[in-house]
C-alpha cells in the first residue's frame, strides 16, 4: 500500500460557516415581536453558531413582521414593507 494512503489526514480543516439565508416565508414561523438573530435561535430556524443573517426575496410573507439586526436584499426588503412590516436597525 503507497506511502500516503497509510500516513493519517492532517492540516486542512474548513471553518464551519457563521451566516445563513432564510427565505421569507419562514419569518412567519417566529412568533416575537421583533424578530433578530436570537429570536431565530430560539424558533429553531437557524442553528446556535450563526452570526449573521440575510434575508433573500424567496417565497412570500404575509404577515408585518419587525426586523432588527438582520440583512436583507432589496427585493426582500420590498416585500417585507409591502407587508405591513419594518426594519429596524
Amino acid at each position: 500500500m503507497p506511502l500516503q494512503r497509510r500516513v493519517p489526514k492532517r492540516g486542512f480543516t474548513s471553518d464551519q460557516k457563521d451566516s445563513a439565508e432564510l427565505r421569507l416565508d419562514q419569518l412567519e414561523k417566529v412568533e416575537a415581536e421583533v424578530i433578530d438573530i436570537d429570536a431565530l435561535k430560539n424558533a429553531n430556524i437557524v442553528p446556535r453558531y450563526i452570526q449573521r443573517v440575510k434575508v433573500i426575496a424567496s417565497g412570500s410573507i404575509g404577515k408585518a413582521v419587525k426586523l432588527q439586526g438582520i440583512k436583507l436584499t432589496k427585493g426582500a426588503q420590498e416585500a417585507v414593507k409591502k407587508a405591513g412590516g419594518t426594519i429596524l436597525d
